[in-house]
């Protein structure tokens, strides 16, 4: 892999990690500190709004850059491939793909919905946000778990492929 694929695969993990990190330990505990349920609406929905393109864009970005200089490895390596970094190489995809999963669950499964539930006018109770806020907070704990352990199968395949 190039250097700037491998430093744009990088900054696009710590991306990620930095902005599911934020929305665990910063916003979230923010937003439960609120007095108001219409405040802790607000906030919340606003600080998700610009954070949920910014999660996907650092996904897209990371798978993209991991496929470019797979790519690279593969030609490089020919027919010896798959006998060297085939076995490590497909837990992390099986795990990326779990991870995919998980983020687009917390992002578009539940994120998205609440933004959208508030702009359209939807009624959104105190016990239906505490709901979706906890299973924001779990489902991102768990992402982060697929993140280190994805990283420490990656640092596994011979010759640093990403």
């Amino acid at each position: 892999m190039d250097q700037f694929l491998l430093w744009l695969h990088l900054l696009s993990l710590a991306g990620y990690v930095g902005a599911t990190l934020a929305l665990v330990l910063v916003i979230l505990p923010a937003t439960e500190r609120l007095e108001s349920h219409q405040e802790r609406l607000s906030m919340l929905t606003s600080t998700l709004a610009r954070l949920n393109p910014l999660i996907i864009a650092v996904l897209g970005v990371l798978i993209m850059s991991g496929a470019f200089g797979l790519t690279a490895y593969k030609a490089e390596l020919g027919t010896e491939f798959f006998a060297r970094v085939g076995e490590p190489l497909s837990q992390k995809l099986i795990l990326v793909f779990v991870l995919i999963i998980g983020a687009t669950y917390v992002v578009f499964g539940l994120a998205h919905r609440l933004v959208r539930m508030v702009e359209w006018g939807d009624p959104v109770s105190p016990e239906k946000l505490a709901s979706m806020m906890s299973r924001m907070r779990s489902a991102s704990i768990v992402n982060l778990g697929l993140a280190a352990w994805i990283t420490w199968v990656a640092l596994g395949i011979p010759g640093g492929t990403p």
